[in-house]
């Protein structure tokens, strides 16, 4: 009903205007989903841009005391042992002892911008704060957009995450290669797809060259494919469990074939087993760490410890079997003792 002549008319027609003006403005709930959806990357680009502040301030404040100038323990090892690869002792000359991962990649930083420590320190708070993003997005997945925020922000602040970021030790690449495995799994939930699937292999591979009890994930990821997709083919699930192995030993298959170059046995990481095999097992054993060859317990490299004096019999060449098959032999035979 019009009212009031022209004026009346006025204001009927820009009502109708201002209808159809909103009627063509509003969002479909499809596009406002996907404007919601557009806001989390954000919100996990806050959470990790505050975790990288906290970790840089952390690091300003101890940039001058004893814990960031003198290193001391396995953070002295990684560095000497770094300092080794980048002076161009990539092959190296042993089966390796301890994992590699970590000191390969601090000689890289070496050989780039020569010995600077507190670099790498730099470096491991960019890789913490990319851990907290990596949580936020796996959680995100397996437990809702929320709790993913929450479990990123929890790890932004917890304070043993910032102190091991700080520290000359592999504790910080731990927690990045676990981070991307989860969210690489938790990208296959709805259905895996061949690249997250192989993304989680090569996270899981290079978890194993970081620490060697990684592996153990790898029969747990196994299970849970054919668990968890049930309702997929078998076949289906045999393929998606064949790209996560193929994938996980493109990266230690390298190392598997230099063990076994220098020191004669195929080893995919490392060669603790026979040895910490026997130091738990053998008659006299206390529970605690020990040298195998007394009196070399200090070593300037990660597996020095681990050699007798140079006219012991234990004396070996890259061209006889590896020693640690000795160790876990004695080891074996101390466990059945």
């Amino acid at each position: 009903m019009v009212v009031g002549g022209r004026d009346g008319a006025g204001v009927a027609d820009s009502g109708i205007i201002c209808g159809v003006v909103r009627s063509t403005t509003r969002r479909p709930p499809q596009a406002a989903g996907r404007a919601r959806q557009l806001g989390w990357p954000a919100k996990a680009g806050l959470v990790g841009l505050g975790a990288l502040v906290l970790r840089l301030l952390y690091l300003y404040e101890l940039r001058d005391t004893v814990l960031v100038n003198v290193l001391i323990g396995d953070g002295r090892q990684y560095d000497a042992w770094a300092q080794q690869i980048a002076g161009g002792q990539w092959i190296g000359t042993e089966v390796f002892y301890q994992t590699p991962l970590y000191p390969y990649l601090v000689a890289v930083w070496f050989t780039i911008a020569g010995h600077h420590v507190f670099g790498v320190r730099v470096i491991q708070a960019v890789l913490g704060a990319a851990s907290c993003v990596g949580l936020a997005a796996a959680g995100r997945r397996f437990f809702g957009a929320r709790a993913g925020l929450v479990a990123g922000a929890l790890l932004a602040i917890y304070p043993p995450a910032i102190f091991f970021d700080g520290l000359i030790q592999k504790s910080s690449l731990d927690l990045l290669l676990a981070t991307v495995l989860l969210a690489s799994l938790g990208e296959c939930l709805d259905r895996p797809c061949w690249p997250w699937l192989a993304a989680a292999g090569v996270a899981l591979g290079a978890f194993a060259l970081n620490r060697e009890n990684a592996r153990l994930l790898y029969p747990i990821i196994v299970v849970w494919l054919f668990a968890y997709f049930r309702a997929a083919p078998l076949r289906r699930r045999v393929a998606w469990t064949a790209i996560v192995t193929a994938a996980a030993a493109l990266v230690l298959l390298p190392v598997g074939l230099r063990n076994y170059y220098v020191g004669g046995e195929f080893l995919i990481s490392t060669s603790q087993f026979g040895p910490n095999l026997y130091i738990g097992n053998h008659t006299g054993a206390r529970g605690v760490y020990e040298p195998l060859v007394p009196g070399h317990g200090e070593r300037p490299t990660p597996s020095s410890s681990t050699r007798a004096p140079r006219n012991s019999r234990h004396r070996r060449s890259r061209h006889r079997p590896c020693w640690a098959r000795r160790w876990r032999r004695q080891g074996d035979s101390a466990r059945r003792s």
